[in-house]
């Protein structure tokens, strides 16, 4: 009986610290997608989408295509200026007289970076603004290597606030925007945010669990 007291006792203590280091630790983020498409990988070198003139490539087989390469790329046939995404954020390496600042809120063409822990996974990911919709709070992506069943992302939507990201935009030493490309200045123009359907949104909740970068 005393030893049933003990354990009673010693189970009550552990919960006890749980629910206090819930209340002290904060909640860790997590990767929330509201809406996706995917098309089907179908040789090396596939385009599964395109923003401002640039490639999202994917490889069937092979090395792959990691989130990281599009960035740079994205930043150079855009902008016409070279950065690094390291794994705290993206730093301009060149003599442009450019950095990225932190702004309040995403706009397309912006750099979007989530680390592993932010994410709840076991990697760090990469991606760009591609459309937003603040009525409804969504921005749109564009990004490469998300993966599923042999299939590729398209048009993944995540929260425009509270997400695991963190937004940079590419700014001049005077604050100012590059000058954009001029073909890619009008697929910015053109941009439109895209809200899946309740099917879709439910199939993606279906998939979130299996999801591989």
């Amino acid at each position: 009986m005393h030893s049933k007291k003990l354990l009673t006792r010693a189970l009550f203590f552990v919960l006890c610290v749980l629910m206090l280091s819930a209340t002290i630790l904060p909640a860790a983020a997590r990767e929330v997608i509201l809406g996706c498409e995917y098309v089907r990988i179908t040789e090396n070198g596939f385009v599964a989408d395109t923003f401002m003139g640039v490639e999202a490539r994917y490889n069937l087989g092979g090395p792959k295509l990691y989130c990281s390469e599009l960035i740079p790329r994205f930043v150079r046939d855009v902008y016409g200026v070279e950065m690094v995404p390291s794994g705290v954020g993206p730093y301009v390496n060149d003599d442009s007289g450019c950095r990225f600042e932190e702004p309040a809120e995403a706009q397309p063409g912006d750099i979007l970076f989530a680390t592993a822990a932010a994410r709840g996974k076991g990697y760090n990911h990469w991606a760009i603004c591609k459309s937003v919709d603040p009525e409804h709070n969504v921005m749109t992506v564009f990004e490469q290597n998300w993966r599923w069943n042999g299939c590729a992302a398209v048009d993944r939507v995540i929260p425009l606030h509270g997400s695991c990201y963190r937004v940079y935009r590419l700014v001049t030493d005077e604050g100012r925007l590059p000058t954009l490309s001029e073909r890619a200045a009008q697929e910015a123009a053109l941009a439109q945010p895209v809200v899946q359907s309740n099917e879709n949104l439910l199939r993606q909740a279906i998939r979130t669990a299996e999801l591989f970068l």
